[in-house]
């Protein structure tokens, strides 16, 4: 884009109410139309180019950026609604947001991740949290805040800008590798516990997603969604006693089905047995 462009560009918002002195809600002088607008010291030009040009439900809409200095100004949908964080942290809600909600929650932020991680190239957000991911009045999940994405680089040894959060950065960000999709599916197990700490199937897959090692975690936010779509709100007696078998997996469908059977063949057996012995027993005392 040409400096008259980005002028011209410009000149088709105005300011009306300032948040902070790096984000302002303005208004589209044309159409009325409100939007955020925030000024970036730390950017990759890339991601919002692709993101402007490439829409989803799950991402803010970026209507326009340019250049200012060495800032980037972006604008972008101006969003109602409220973060997971403060949905969360809210003493009257944290305890009584429904399991089905919780789960819809997080296949959508899967839904947002493919969706990112389907770029070409991918791109990665590299800073998925709870205070970043914002629900809309009408519930829709929003992934925010791409300050610290960037554009996956095949090759590249190491992030050349270390960004993240405490806690919730996979070990890859601290320098030892370049972050990928797997960095992101580490975030996301951090979230997904935290979203059900006190779930026996969730701490299995959170416990794969946030492995140390990139490449034994899974490789895709759509292999999440799937494990997470059957994760189950209670887990029965029965059920904790199939899980003692060697090598069955709980989160399988095939292997749920193949132990039941396998129970009601067994328990056929017995009583086949039990009914053998009894009338043997009758006939010949």
């Amino acid at each position: 884009m040409t400096e008259l462009e980005n002028i011209c560009e410009q000149a088709l918002y105005e300011e009306v109410r300032q948040i902070a002195p790096d984000k302002a809600i303005e208004r589209d002088v044309p159409t009325g139309r409100l939007f955020y607008r925030k000024r970036l010291s730390v950017y990759n030009p890339a991601v919002f180019a692709y993101l402007r040009e490439h829409k989803s439900r799950y991402v803010p809409r970026i209507e326009a950026f340019w250049q200012d200095g060495g800032d980037l100004v972006v604008i972008e949908e101006f969003i109602q609604g409220r973060t997971l964080e403060e949905m969360l942290d809210a003493p009257e809600e944290a305890g009584v947001l429904p399991f089905t909600e919780r789960i819809r929650i997080l296949t959508e932020i899967c839904d947002g991740l493919t969706f990112l991680h389907g770029a070409k190239p991918p791109i990665i957000h590299r800073d998925l949290k709870a205070s970043n991911i914002m629900l809309t009045e009408d519930g829709v999940v929003k992934i925010i805040d791409y300050d610290a994405a960037k554009v996956f680089v095949r090759g590249e040894d190491k992030d050349t800008t270390l960004i993240g959060t405490h806690g919730i950065a996979a070990p890859e960000q601290y320098g030892f590798a370049a972050s990928d999709a797997r960095t992101d599916i580490y975030a996301l197990g951090k979230l997904i516990g935290r979203m059900l700490p006190e779930n026996a199937d969730a701490a299995r897959i959170v416990s794969k997603a946030t492995h140390i090692d990139p490449v034994k975690r899974y490789a895709s936010a759509a292999q999440v969604r799937d494990q997470i779509v059957r994760i189950r709100e209670k887990v029965s007696g029965f059920d904790k006693a199939l899980e003692k078998i060697p090598g069955y997996d709980p989160r399988s469908r095939a292997h749920r089905i193949a132990a039941r059977a396998g129970l009601i063949c067994l328990i056929a057996i017995i009583c086949a047995a039990g009914i053998f012995l009894y009338q043997k027993k009758v006939v010949y005392p």
